[in-house]
């Protein structure tokens, strides 16, 4: 073992294996009773791991990265000292962005590559901008909806607040008053629009999927209009 001993302050580094022949580079006190904490390039420059390419950042790894043990999390520090937990795996073996609780925030946009699960509520105070897949060349048994009409008159639209309950599942939900269905009514229409949500214990309504039947609906509508008015004009 290699070690650098800073005689004055009674503490020393130490480069060689550890007890599983890994190589290692550990702080410590000159008597090996304390572990102390052992700092790479405190006086500027960058860290890199696995590479000569230098870009810039702080800390460059060429390669995976992996946190091992229990709740451990990957943390940043604002300018104001304000420490943030960024990304970790917590104690349930599931990945967390801001594991800290105080919500995960993208100032400057991000991007995701790949599918996205949510477990919780999604709030966003700016816009959203998204569209669903609609193209003809992904769909088949494609039919037109009928009796649009007979299915819109068997759903009764409501008005409501949102009461302890729903604001415990979402603290954005307020006293306002809303407009909808419900989800146990429509169950018995559409089943196919009634989905799970919150551990299976809670329904939620699938509304978007609601506009083609009302488009149709809409359509019968105006036809009986444009008949009766036929009649009327004979």
């Amino acid at each position: 073992m290699l070690r650098f001993i800073h005689n004055a302050l009674n503490y020393c580094v130490a480069l060689g294996t550890s007890a599983s022949g890994v190589p290692s580079i550990n702080g410590w006190k000159t008597d090996y009773t304390v572990t102390t904490n052992l700092a790479l390039q405190p006086n500027g420059g960058n860290l890199l791991i696995g590479t000569t390419s230098d870009l810039g950042m702080k800390l460059q790894v060429a390669g995976s990265a992996q946190l091992i043990g229990v709740s451990n999390y990957l943390y940043g520090q604002s300018t104001t000292n304000a420490t943030v937990a960024l990304i970790g795996v917590n104690a349930s073996n599931h990945v967390s962005i801001d594991p800290s609780g105080y919500g995960a925030t993208f100032g400057y946009g991000a991007t995701f590559a790949s599918d996205i699960t949510v477990t919780g509520n999604i709030n966003v105070s700016g816009d959203i901008t998204a569209y669903q897949t609609s193209d003809k060349s992904l769909k088949k048994n494609i039919k037109t909806i009928d009796n649009s009409l007979d299915i819109i008159n068997k759903l009764n639209g409501v008005s409501y607040n949102w009461n302890k309950k729903a604001k415990n599942l979402n603290s954005t939900k307020n006293d306002n008053k809303n407009y909808g269905v419900i989800a146990q009514e429509l169950e018995n229409v559409l089943p196919e629009l009634v989905h799970q949500m919150y551990d299976s214990e809670i329904k939620g309504v699938d509304y978007i999927q609601l506009i083609p039947i009302l488009l149709n609906a809409v359509k019968e509508l105006s036809s009986e209009i444009t008949e009766l008015k036929k009649q009327i004009n004979k």
